[in-house]
């Protein structure tokens, strides 16, 4: 029975099978092109899960390692919730249905990233926490909600968390933590930039930003084709070295089938590429283009999908910027702290639509599997 099959027989109640065979087969499903057949699959898996009917050894299993690896945040968000209420709990189940609260669109914006929050917090304060992936996830939680409301306190939180996860020397997550410092920093000397008087602060970020990517560069060993080589392959682009960039992507491009990290991956580089000033550099697009071999599908349920190239990606982020006007006015510092609160369902909206625009690499090829930057 091929794949598509095996499947079908799945999704009628006459299969059994198991997670890694579920993960193995929604793979190649995926790979060959069948993405409305894999959402089918993984959708009658997840309310069988839910409703008991599958094996409870197995489902912390199904709802991190192939419901949220194929963006099905909303089914591996409540199957976590489930599996924490009936024990035992854990800082790795925490972190997971964290991250997957706050992926998932179904839910309010202010309301999954408050509650991604309390989740993490229930391990403790994070002013306490030496995990970095869990520093690392916080850090993300409270990007997005800059990106949300436009708070620069949110900005500021986002670094302390993924500054503090770097910090933790012994830790794998730290390098995750390190790149996204990195990021925050850029984001927040753009802000620095427009502000009178800024310049020197804005400076001061920058050269944190590029110290963090050199020590990631020199200290982080890759050849894996996966989360070291995708790391150091952002650390290199963001230090405009686009060939060594190039190289390290192309070593992890055929490598995942995690959608939501090539999404979030994707996005994080051409916003980098815009704050930097090489947005349309034919190298930098080069980057982009090895990243995702080619192409994104745009996730548009009025046209599915569409592909946008590569190069307009980078375009796509400063557009979404603009027509927000989110950059602060040029006022003093002291009170350059919200955009208008008119503007917030507006901002919700038009994130909501870049992340649609990357949202799913293009049916038709593989996928990279260990691009580990989660946001």
């Amino acid at each position: 029975m091929n794949a598509a099959g095996q499947a079908r027989a799945v999704i009628e109640g006459g299969g059994v099978i198991s997670v890694a065979e579920l993960r193995r087969l929604a793979g190649e499903l995926r790979s060959t092109g069948h993405v409305a057949l894999v959402d089918q699959l993984l959708t009658m898996v997840a309310r069988r899960a839910l409703d008991g009917r599958w094996n409870p050894e197995e489902r912390a299993e199904l709802a991190m390692d192939v419901l949220r690896d194929h963006q099905q945040f909303r089914h591996a968000r409540r199957l976590l919730g489930r599996v924490r209420r009936q024990g035992p709990d854990s800082e790795r189940l925490r972190q997971q249905h964290a991250l997957c609260t706050y992926k998932d669109l179904e839910l309010p914006a202010g309301r999954r990233l408050d509650l991604a929050l309390r989740i993490l917090e229930m391990g403790g304060p994070l002013e306490a926490s030496t995990d970095a992936e869990t520093l690392g996830i916080a850090g993300a939680i409270y990007k997005r909600r800059w990106e949300v409301d436009a708070k620069r306190v949110d900005l500021e939180n986002a670094l302390w968390c993924y500054r503090r996860g770097f910090a933790q020397q012994n830790h794998p997550e730290r390098w995750y933590a390190g790149i996204n410092a990195a990021f925050v920093a850029d984001r927040l000397a753009a802000l620095e930039y427009e502000s009178r008087g800024g310049a020197s602060e804005a400076q001061a970020l920058r050269g944190e930003a590029d110290n963090i990517r050199a020590q990631i560069v020199e200290q982080l060993v890759g050849g894996d084709q996966g989360w070291n080589d995708a790391t150091r392959g952002e650390a290199l682009f963001g230090l405009g070295r686009f060939q060594e960039a190039q190289e390290q992507f192309a070593a992890v491009a055929s490598n995942t089938q995690e959608l939501w990290r090539q999404e979030t991956t994707a996005t994080q580089l051409a916003t980098l590429a815009a704050l930097r000033g090489f947005a349309n550099d034919p190298e930098a697009q080069q980057v982009l283009a090895t990243l995702v071999r080619g192409n994104v599908a745009a996730a548009d349920p009025d046209r599915p999908g569409r592909v946008v190239p590569i190069g307009q990606i980078a375009q796509i982020v400063i557009h979404q910027r603009e027509a927000l006007d989110i950059r602060p006015a040029k006022r003093p510092r002291s009170v350059r702290t919200t955009i208008q609160p008119q503007l917030r369902s507006d901002h919700e909206t038009n994130a909501s639509t870049l992340s649609a625009n990357v949202k799913h690499i293009n049916a038709g090829v593989s996928h990279p599997r260990h691009l580990a930057l989660k946001d």
